[in-house]
């Protein structure tokens, strides 16, 4: 005999009034529901963890691609993150789930995402809204990878290339390699794509080479933060690197005509004072010859 029947029959033997029996059920059904065993898992409405996103639309796909960052002061894991897809007239058309790269995100650290649509799915597609569903508190993953070497190698009309190497810098063999690229323009997150290199035994360093066909503009590319985690290790640093804007060439063109209209209306206010001159000039010579 259950619990709760036991003290059923214990309050039935007392004879209380119905209104205080149901009254104590309540109580102890509550009770008994906060004993429940919780899960560190969150729905999210969060300030403390930032979603960025950019939508690009190609032929066949349009893609969801966005990073998020981790501000709590705990690791977080199986993050998963919700996007809804919306017509002209604001109305929901596709709502998709997706997780972030990275099984594990430390404190200050970030993550990409990436979903992909089929066009002829969502031809009535004109903006989307990314928001992170719920995640996992945890534990720590161990320091034990980083970037040793980066290079922007290319940059131009077929998109942005980064090699470099990745070392193991712990003491156990690391197999299920990622490194991740993730590109930012003068706008902030832009796309993210990557890498597998093989396993490392201690020591040992392995190259990658990322691409992204997103990253096609040399002019607004301003940044690019590469991770890396595998399977028992994450990575001991991000490593980024910022790149100045370009000289500003429109601005200068805008210089250049501020100095030519300036130009014009000295020669246009010189050319009437010759004018003004001459003609005064002729007036004398006329009373002169009366």
């Amino acid at each position: 005999m259950s619990t709760i029947a036991c003290l059923d029959e214990e309050i039935s033997k007392m004879k209380l009034p119905s209104r205080l029996v149901k009254v104590l059920f309540f109580l102890m059904i509550t009770a008994s529901m906060c004993l429940l065993p919780t899960a560190f898992v969150k729905i999210v409405d969060c300030s403390s963890i930032t979603v960025n996103h950019r939508v690009h639309i190609e032929e066949e796909y349009i893609w969801v691609m966005g990073e998020v960052i981790n501000s709590l002061d705990t690791p977080i894991r199986n993050v998963s993150v919700g996007i809804k897809c919306y017509d002209d007239n604001n109305t929901l058309i596709e709502e998709a789930n997706t997780t972030a790269w990275l099984s594990v995100i430390l404190s200050k650290r970030r993550a990409p995402f990436v979903k992909g649509f089929e066009r002829k799915e969502l031809k009535e597609f004109a903006s989307c809204t990314v928001n992170v569903k719920q995640y996992e508190i945890c534990e720590p993953k161990p320091k034990g990878l980083s970037i040793s070497t980066a290079v922007l190698t290319y940059i131009g009309p077929e998109g942005v290339e980064v090699e470099g190497l990745v070392k193991n810098e712990g003491t156990e063999n690391v197999k299920h390699i990622i490194v991740i690229g993730m590109f930012y323009d003068d706008k902030g997150f832009l796309a993210t794509s990557s890498d597998f290199p093989e396993r490392l035994s201690p020591r040992d360093q392995a190259g990658f080479k990322i691409f992204s066909k997103f990253v096609t503009q040399p002019s607004p590319f301003r940044k690019y933060i590469l991770t890396a985690e595998s399977k028992n290790y994450t990575i001991v640093q991000e490593k980024s690197k910022e790149f100045p804007p370009p000289e500003d060439t429109e601005n200068t063109g805008v210089n250049y005509r501020v100095i030519i209209i300036i130009l014009a209306v000295m020669t246009t206010i010189i050319a009437s004072l010759i004018a003004i001159a001459k003609g005064r000039s002729k007036k004398r010579k006329r009373k002169t010859r009366r």
